[in-house]
């Protein structure tokens, strides 16, 4: 990501130093690959009951938007960004 970032800065004349990219590039196979892991879920409906109680006593503490988007999330299964972009 950082070489991209420079060859963005490079290409739009921010980076002065532009042998700075070639020296990253040979050290971009030695870098370590993030691990893919399984993400957290919930599948007891004890539990999904608790997330719902809790999403509804956070409400105070969170913009309208927000506490919306967080009762309505459970419901209707969408991304984020899908949630968010919504009409």
């Amino acid at each position: 990501m950082c070489i991209e970032i420079l060859s963005y800065a490079a290409r739009f004349r921010y980076l002065e130093d532009k042998n700075l990219i070639f020296d990253l590039q040979q050290y971009k196979e030695d870098l370590p690959r993030p691990t893919k892991g399984k993400l957290a879920t919930i599948t007891q409906p004890d539990e999904i009951s608790e997330l719902l109680c809790k999403i509804d006593e956070a409400e105070a503490r969170q913009t309208y938007p927000a506490a919306l988007a967080l009762q309505i999330a459970p419901y209707v299964m969408l991304r984020p960004g899908e949630l968010v972009g919504g009409r």
